[in-house]
């Protein structure tokens, strides 16, 4: 187990799954360490996710999943997510300190360390630039060292990524203008990550289903896939706004939409 000021590794499920993975090449296990912060306008103004509400995950965030059930968690990501909005340079300064000790932490362990900075939040870190690194961003300051997150903005690679970031893109069916939004994503090259009920189908719209909760290492999944989740928490049980893929009637996935006819459901279907 490791923490820093913002990241920590191997104190959640996830962070312990992918430290099984080893790395071909090396024969090292890879180390993630992921920083949670108060998602969307928990902690107050400006959201962290700024598409929470159209992608309707805003109430089933992981962020209440595990750890999080705690008040001392909350307490901890909401001081983290004000401490970004109120002084964005020395939270960055302090993003990056950690990395460097992890980095270190990992050499002495013989680790390979990843780093996830949106573990519960929707921050674009490639637009923060600091001068006091020459303008670049923290993917730009450690061009050697593999970052990752999910994202449900789809438009994020219209402007080209640092190379050692990796995004999924979060597939939701709680609006039919977030759902028409994976075939583009999918055009462009990134996966999308689906919430499923119950057992992981083989194929979703198409593309082939590969089970997401092996491990969080999406930078190793092949192009083309859907990356297959399970619900995490209890609460997805009570809310149905088609975050979690289920096992619908037509006559429920009519109403959820606000659609009258089978055909329309048919031609909005074959449209996402």
């Amino acid at each position: 187990m490791w923490r820093g000021k913002l990241f920590a590794f191997g104190q959640d499920a996830k962070t312990i799954k992918s430290h099984g993975v080893i790395d071909t090449a090396t024969g090292k296990p890879y180390a993630q360490a992921i920083c949670y912060m108060a998602p969307a306008d928990v902690s107050g103004g400006t959201t962290l996710c700024a598409n929470a509400e159209i992608a309707g995950c805003k109430d089933l965030c992981l962020n209440y999943a595990g750890n999080g059930r705690y008040n001392s968690v909350q307490e901890s990501r909401i001081r983290k997510a004000l401490w970004f909005k109120q002084d964005q340079e020395s939270f960055m300064l302090a993003m990056a300190q950690d990395v460097e000790r992890f980095i270190k932490y990992c050499e002495k362990k013989g680790f390979i360390p990843v780093f996830r900075p949106n573990g519960t939040s929707d921050i674009r870190f490639e637009r923060i630039r600091l001068q006091s690194w020459d303008g670049l961003n923290i993917f730009e300051r450690f061009p050697s060292i593999q970052f990752l997150d999910y994202t449900k903005l789809w438009n994020r690679t219209k402007t080209a990524l640092p190379k050692n970031y990796h995004l999924t893109w979060s597939y939701s069916e709680a609006s039919s203008l977030y759902a028409s939004q994976l075939k583009p994503v999918m055009e462009q090259g990134l996966n999308a990550a689906v919430v499923f009920e119950g057992e992981l189908p083989n194929t979703f719209k198409g593309y082939p289903v590969i089970n997401g909760d092996s491990h969080d290492l999406r930078f190793l999944d092949e192009k083309g896939v859907i990356v297959g989740l399970k619900p995490k928490g209890n609460r997805w049980r009570k809310l149905h706004n088609g975050f979690v893929i289920r096992k619908e009637s037509t006559r429920e996935k009519m109403i959820r939409w606000g659609l009258t006819t089978e055909k329309e459901l048919r031609e909005l279907e074959n449209a996402v």
